[in-house]
């Protein structure tokens, strides 16, 4: 929705590009840090902060319905420092989950553990690639390559869309890694414990 809300809403395309730049940004300060925070307080924990970070930077912007653009930018980029925490964490949530089955089962299932999570990513990223579609025609919008002016009920319906329904969907990423992932920094730790045990009691 960033193309519709930057054209649109704001009507300054030209600050697209600053927009990408500061995503890619955040997630590269983050890369250094991800790995020592998560070895230091848990990638469930600091994973939950990340996402929490984010929904109420989200739901602020809602919430203050900003009108300048780069204030919103400088915003979404705090919002993408907390994101970037759980993108880098995403794929060493699978180790921790194949030992933990492991754990409970006796048995080691990395090809399945990996191959669901791909495929549920792939359907993922194909529902999010219509969804905007959806919205847009949910919202009213007109499609028009001779630039009509959208209504302001439009404009209020993208800034939401852009804005609130993130900060939902974060949220509820928050709540099910605090109150529903079991995966927490002293479960992992002990599970890694369990394992070394067996392993070494087998040779």
């Amino acid at each position: 929705m960033n193309t519709y809300l930057y054209k649109d809403y704001f009507n300054n395309t030209q600050i697209m590009a600053l927009a990408s730049l500061t995503s890619t940004l955040s997630m590269l300060l983050m890369a250094p840090l991800a790995s020592k925070l998560a070895g230091k307080f848990g990638k469930k924990e600091v994973c939950s902060a990340g996402v929490l970070l984010s929904a109420v930077i989200f739901i602020a912007l809602w919430i203050l319905r900003i009108k300048s653009p780069m204030v919103f930018i400088v915003l979404i980029f705090i919002s993408n420092i907390g994101m970037g925490l759980m993108s880098m964490l995403t794929w060493a949530f699978l180790a921790d989950v194949i030992d933990y089955q492991e754990v409970r089962s006796g048995q080691r299932s990395d090809g399945s553990v990996y191959g669901i999570y791909s495929f549920s990513r792939k359907l993922a990223q194909a529902a999010a690639g219509g969804l905007g579609g959806f919205v847009l025609v949910a919202i009213g919008y007109v499609s028009s390559v001779e630039g009509i002016e959208q209504t302001q009920s439009v404009k209020d319906g993208i800034y939401n869309c852009s804005t609130l329904l993130p900060g939902i969907c974060y949220l509820a990423v928050f709540l099910l890694l605090w109150l529903v992932y079991p995966l927490g920094k002293k479960q992992v730790d002990e599970n890694a414990r369990v394992l070394e045990e067996r392993r070494h009691g087998q040779n």
